[in-house]
């Protein structure tokens, strides 16, 4: 096969595969917008941290030997698990003890739907 042969599949694989990252945080993006956090306790953030981490190892080799296709795929993997570990670590960490304390409030605006009022 000729090396451009090559690239075009190795390019469209790394397209094709990568991409599958992008529907589940746009899911998330759906999830913070209408405050319904709890939702996001069924995501992994573990399966989005190693993802994240395994992609940027990949870039780092990929740079190293110049292999263009996995530069691509690693990229296009490595922004949305950031986006999604720090919606992640936001609700896990710091939102939902939030909530929990005696000084907020959890109102449900609808069923799944959680906004913050201050208790004071």
């Amino acid at each position: 096969m000729t090396q451009i042969i090559t690239d075009i599949i190795g390019f469209a694989a790394a397209i094709i595969t990568n991409i599958s990252f992008y529907p589940q945080a746009y899911e998330i993006y759906n999830i913070a917008k209408a405050k319904e956090y709890e939702r996001l306790d069924a995501v992994s953030l573990t399966t989005f941290s190693l993802t994240g981490g395994g992609c940027t190892l990949w870039l780092i080799y990929s740079c190293i030997l110049q292999i263009y296709p996995i530069m691509l795929g690693s990229t296009l993997t490595i922004i949305p698990s950031i986006y999604i570990c720090v919606i992640l670590i936001y609700w896990k960490c710091y939102l939902r003890r939030r909530i929990s304390s005696n000084n907020y409030s959890v109102s449900p605006g609808h069923r799944n739907n959680i906004e913050i009022t201050s208790d004071t």
